[in-house]
């Protein structure tokens, strides 16, 4: 990430930043997913480019699910839901209680992708 121009953020280690203002970038990852956010569009696209060039990655498209949030995006911005999940003790399954919905009012686009092996 920091040879394609990213800072890592100094209070998250897995966290980097490119860009200011409408320009800035921010990827999150975890694992071998990638989370990225953004208020360009060409921007997000111009980074995913980047690193096709380098891994093997599968783009998942725009964000709905990631570490037991649910993620919602529209015109008005995006809201995070956490998700609660219990076992079912009567019949051995996993259940999921209602979502407690969180709004974050930003109007940027936040998507994952998925990275493999150097390409």
């Amino acid at each position: 990430m920091i040879k394609l121009g990213f800072q890592r953020s100094s209070s998250e280690h897995a966290v980097y930043l490119r860009g200011v203002g409408g320009r800035r970038l921010v990827v999150g990852v975890y694992v071998d997913d990638l989370v990225i956010a953004g208020g360009n569009s060409e921007d997000i696209t111009k980074f995913k480019e980047e690193m096709k060039a380098k891994f093997k990655m599968s783009d998942l498209g725009l964000l709905h699910y990631y570490l037991g949030l649910e993620v919602t995006q529209s015109e008005a911005g995006i809201t995070l839901s956490k998700l609660l999940c219990c076992e079912d003790l009567g019949e051995g399954g996993a259940g999921w209680l209602q979502p407690k919905p969180h709004a974050h009012g930003t109007s940027s686009e936040a998507q994952q992708a998925k990275f493999g092996s150097f390409s």
